[in-house]
């Protein structure tokens, strides 16, 4: 018995060098159709694609007859550099070099600086309001929020410069916020100070979360007294999917 496609009549199994090929899998151990690459009595199964030292080795993973929906998924080694690569939707996506170091482009990331003063009143959050890095556009300059379009596990940090005009704040303390409530804050010490010291404090989280939740940032004082936030760069707000 055999399969005819396109009028070409293919049996059902190949055998080559004591490899099989089944081209139906009815009565094999795979138990999926149209093909199978060997049985569970093979020790080892080898799919080997050759190219030259020069060339590209791919596979194509299609859901069209024409256009780029024939390789609308990929994988592909670069022999030229050593590069292996995965994609979707017509994209690179992942790749490994040489060395074994592994990029993701489209990963979720943000750099937030501050490039003005804010003027903090008791508590309030710092407009981070310059980007330096914003994959995925996730991070908002007129509101200082990070807004999670891909679920997932990420790593955030905060930090900030606070100009104390004052020497009898106690403390300040950095907090981050997810959809609106307190999850986590650092405390600073001010006691001690005078007049135009200036006092740093971070903080760092991980955290997981769902799509659309929005984590922003928050200064505030033991006192209630006005802060000023120092600009030129010197505060960030950054954060990175990391699984």
């Amino acid at each position: 018995m055999s399969k005819q496609t396109d009028l070409i009549n293919i049996p059902d199994a190949i055998t080559v060098d004591g490899n099989t090929i089944y081209v139906d899998s009815n009565g094999q151990d795979a138990g999926y159709n149209p093909l199978q690459i060997g049985n569970t009595s093979n020790s080892n199964t080898i799919v080997q694609i050759l190219s030259a030292n020069n060339g590209i080795g791919t596979i194509h993973f299609g859901d069209a007859a024409s256009g780029s929906g024939r390789y609308i998924g990929f994988m592909n080694y670069d022999h030229t550099i050593d590069q292996f690569q995965i994609g979707t939707n017509d994209s690179s996506r992942f790749k490994i070099d040489a060395s074994g170091r592994v990029t993701t482009p489209n990963q979720p990331a943000f750099v937030a600086t501050n490039i003005s003063t804010n003027t903090i009143a008791n508590e309030g959050t710092p407009i981070f309001n310059n980007t330096v890095t914003n994959r995925g556009s996730i991070y908002n300059t007129s509101n200082g929020r990070f807004t999670v379009t891909v679920a997932g596990l990420y790593a955030l940090g905060a930090h900030v410069r606070v100009h104390s005009d004052t020497n009898t704040i106690s403390y300040h303390r950095v907090s981050f916020t997810k959809n609106g409530s307190y999850i986590q804050h650092t405390r600073g010490r001010l006691e001690g100070r005078t007049s135009g010291d200036y006092s740093y404090i971070a903080n760092y989280l991980i955290i997981e979360l769902a799509v659309n939740d929005y984590i922003a940032t928050r200064v505030e004082t033991a006192s209630g007294t006005t802060l000023n936030i120092s600009g030129n760069d010197e505060c960030s707000f950054y954060g990175h999917l990391i699984g």
